[in-house]
């Protein structure tokens, strides 16, 4: 089972145990949360960071400490979009929780673990953990829903776009060729679509 969308556990499966303890420690000791994710080796992600304010901390102070990351994307879910997702759930408890996600595929890029690294550096500074200014960014994307663009007919699928690239409803995101090298379909961005956030990394 994916550990992302345990929370907050109980005592069943290896992994709901496993959750069940983070969020009772969290819960217990911890002020801030997050939770560092990359898209595996399926996927490659465009670097962003994703909150919650469903909870019970102030609206201001969650959007001013996700702008501490110094991370041009900030997804702002508004609607619990991961119910059971540790950010959602410890966001309910009144702890700021967020998700960094940064790069993937295979082999890892050294500038994706920097990324990462400085993002919660950022952080850290903003709450006085470490000495010094986070990061200031002229301007932000706001992200406030997502909507996966999956294939309908077999085949290889060979990307269009890159993550990050900004798109508009319509836009090619990728063809699937059979295995005589025939597209046998075209994916296309839907209404509503302004910014890829990751690519499949598998053909």
């Amino acid at each position: 089972e994916d550990i992302g969308d345990a929370f907050p556990g109980r005592d069943r499966f290896a992994t709901e145990r496993i959750a069940a303890a983070i969020t009772a420690n969290v819960r217990r000791v911890a002020d801030y949360f997050v939770d560092l994710h990359t898209g595996g080796d399926r996927f490659r992600q465009h670097p962003f960071v994703f909150y919650t304010v469903t909870g019970t901390a102030p609206v201001s102070r969650y959007d001013e400490l996700a702008h501490s990351f110094g991370v041009a994307t900030l997804w702002r879910d508004t609607e619990k979009v991961f119910a059971s997702d540790a950010t959602t759930i410890l966001a309910a408890a009144g702890i700021p929780a967020f998700l960094l996600e940064v790069g993937g595929g295979q082999p890892l890029d050294p500038a994706d673990l920097r990324l990462q690294a400085d993002a919660v550096r950022g952080l850290l500074r903003k709450v006085g953990i470490l000495s010094g200014e986070p990061p200031r960014l002229a301007s932000h994307t706001l992200v406030t829903g997502y909507k996966i663009v999956t294939n309908a007919r077999g085949g290889f699928f060979e990307a269009s776009v890159k993550p990050g690239d900004r798109v508009a409803a319509g836009r090619e995101l990728g063809k699937i060729f059979d295995v005589y090298g025939d597209v046998v379909e075209t994916m296309t961005a839907p209404p509503g679509t302004d910014v890829v956030l990751g690519v499949s990394t598998y053909p």
